[in-house]
């Protein structure tokens, strides 16, 4: 089989990594932004986007830090990290 990588072998095929959606770099952005302390108008203003969907992303990540929080009896490090990170980014408006 040929792809962009070059010609896979049946073996080799069995060995790629299935394919993840791309990162999209702007939300990224847009969340570090808001939690190296961005003010709200700025960040709207910035990523031009509505404020419905920041609210949505900006919750949604800071829900999936809560969860990663959740393992700090297991790893403390990572999850004290987890919960400071989920404690910036869920700041009004998004709280």
């Amino acid at each position: 089989r040929h792809t962009r990588y070059g010609t896979v072998t049946g073996v080799q095929t069995c060995a790629l990594p299935i394919s993840a959606p791309e990162i999209n770099f702007s939300a990224a952005a847009a969340a570090e932004a808001w939690a190296s302390g961005m003010s709200w108008d700025r960040l709207v203003a910035m990523t031009r986007a509505e404020e419905g969907d920041l609210v949505r992303l900006l919750s949604r990540t800071g829900e999936a830090l809560n969860q990663i929080a959740n393992i700090a009896s297991s790893n403390p490090a990572v999850g004290g990290m987890a919960r400071r990170a989920a404690d910036l980014v869920l700041r009004e408006p998004i709280r």
